[in-house]
């Protein structure tokens, strides 16, 4: 910006905006200088100057056409089922997100404590066509398999029981085997928020092929973005 030569060709109005790279102080002579020139200065229509960056080729891009072309889809792998297909046990607005979360068949389950995330998870998983492996705190694991009973649904511990839901404790994720199951849940989630952890990098790159995923935690950002961007990737 300012009042310089590139200043006033962005601040040029009824054209649209001229975005224009600094120019070296003598671009040079001749046809080579006029390429160089040429290649420098592109008009962009209807785009004000926050909304454009520039190419490596020094071409001017649109913002929201560069953030679309670093998108990622997810595979469409969810399921469409009923609420009368859900254990009656759970509170509509549960039912509601189980639903929610096996159409999108990867999903995040952000719940406020004593909102009921074990339970969703639970029916999460029996929807799941195929083994689905629950990883969870160490604490947590006996509660969760007790909560099962009560919707009716068998977990048992990993490579313990041969059950179709089994847990287990994050600490023992190296002697999981990803490929043999067909959805995975994280319970409380947040720890993929370390940027630097080697569990978050073993998650992300185990889980990797894995149809269905399910992250549940009451906590998913208590401080910046960061988390959100790990969940996202995990996802």
């Amino acid at each position: 910006s300012g009042g310089g030569p590139r200043g006033q060709a962005l601040g040029r109005r009824g054209r649209g905006i001229c975005a224009a790279l600094l120019r070296p102080a003598q671009a040079g002579r001749g046809a080579a200088g006029a390429r160089r020139v040429r290649a420098r200065t592109l008009p962009v229509r209807g785009a004000g100057i926050r909304d454009c960056l520039f190419s490596a080729r020094g071409e001017a891009v649109i913002y929201a056409d560069f953030l679309l072309s670093k998108r990622r889809d997810g595979l469409a792998c969810g399921r469409d089922i009923s609420a009368a297909e859900l254990p009656r046990v759970l509170f509509p607005f549960q039912r509601a997100l189980v639903r929610w979360a096996l159409r999108k068949g990867r999903a995040a389950l952000w719940a406020d404590t004593g909102l009921g995330k074990t339970f969703m998870q639970l029916a999460w998983a029996e929807q799941i066509p195929g083994r689905v492996l629950i990883l969870a705190p160490l604490c947590v694991g006996q509660q969760t398999i007790r909560h099962g009973q009560k919707l009716g649904l068998a977990v048992g511990l990993h490579a313990e029981s041969g059950e179709r839901v089994e847990i287990t404790n994050y600490e023992r994720l190296h002697h999981v085997t990803a490929d043999k199951y067909q959805g995975v849940v994280l319970d409380e989630s947040s720890i993929l928020k370390s940027l630097d952890s080697k569990t978050r990098s073993r998650l992300i790159d185990m889980f990797r092929d894995t149809p269905y995923r399910l992250c549940c935690t009451a906590t998913p950002a208590p401080n910046d973005i960061a988390e959100l961007a790990n969940h996202c990737e995990f996802l």
